[in-house]
């Protein structure tokens, strides 16, 4: 919960940067590290207790997806920013931490409005090339579920 708030925090402050992107990799950290946290969480509740009364299983990886969603709504909704300076250059990295919690919850259905947004974004080829190779390797995987072959 302190990561939660931690992420809550700085997506706010990160918001009231107009025009300036230098926390991007600050958000890309705190992101990955609240997947990591809310993993690894999860995995002690569930060693520990097994499924708690009236918890349900992935429910730590669900509360770590909301507040990760909350910084992708940030960085995908700066658009009147330059382009050296949009905050939108973040979302690619926002939306494969999300793929992995999404997958690990089979939730895959979820997936579907973030690929929307990328495709339709005009950045799409120019983000780093770790970040699109991760990006192509679970849309393929969504492709396969759903026997979209190509």
């Amino acid at each position: 919960s302190s990561t939660v708030s931690i992420i809550k925090s700085f997506c706010k402050g990160f918001q009231a940067q107009k025009e300036e992107n230098w926390g991007l990799p600050v958000l890309q950290q705190v992101v990955l590290d609240l997947r990591r946290i809310a993993l690894k969480a999860e995995s002690v509740a569930k060693e520990r207790v097994g499924v708690v009364k009236g918890k349900k299983e992935g429910e730590i990886l669900e509360r770590a997806a909301e507040q990760i969603m909350s910084c992708f709504r940030v960085c995908v909704s700066d658009s009147r920013t330059s382009l050296d300076n949009t905050k939108r250059w973040g979302t690619l990295g926002i939306v494969n931490q999300l793929f992995k919690i999404y997958f690990k919850l089979n939730k895959l259905p979820l997936c579907k409005p973030l690929i929307r947004a990328i495709d339709s974004s005009d950045i799409r080829d120019e983000f780093s090339i770790s970040h699109r190779v991760t990006y192509k390797y679970f849309v393929g995987r969504k492709a396969m579920f759903d026997s979209e072959y190509r």
